[in-house]
């Protein structure tokens, strides 16, 4: 398998750290690995890695459903901001 980085834009680069702040707070008191059933049909997943302080190397993971019926509400929301994030780097703009 071969991958291949390429650099972001400054538009796709500013797109996807805006995620940072619509991280929904709330997740953080979810000490489960999974939320919802990830990759369970085929449908993918996404890990979710936060990290409160860079400096001491402390994070939390998550793997978390696509399918959205599958996640609390309060997750919803921020799953949709990362499907808009990854359909506009992948449109290329």
């Amino acid at each position: 398998l071969q991958v291949t980085f390429k650099p972001l834009s400054e538009a796709q680069f500013q797109g996807a750290k805006a995620l940072r702040q619509q991280f929904p707070r709330e997740l953080l008191k979810n000490k489960q690995p999974a939320i919802g059933c990830p990759d369970c049909n085929d449908q993918g997943g996404y890990l979710i890695a936060y990290r409160a302080d860079p400096e001491r190397g402390e994070r939390q993971i998550w793997r978390i459903d696509k399918n959205l019926d599958q996640l609390p509400d309060y997750l919803k929301p921020f799953v949709q901001s990362i499907e808009k994030t990854i359909d506009v780097i992948q449109a290329g703009k």
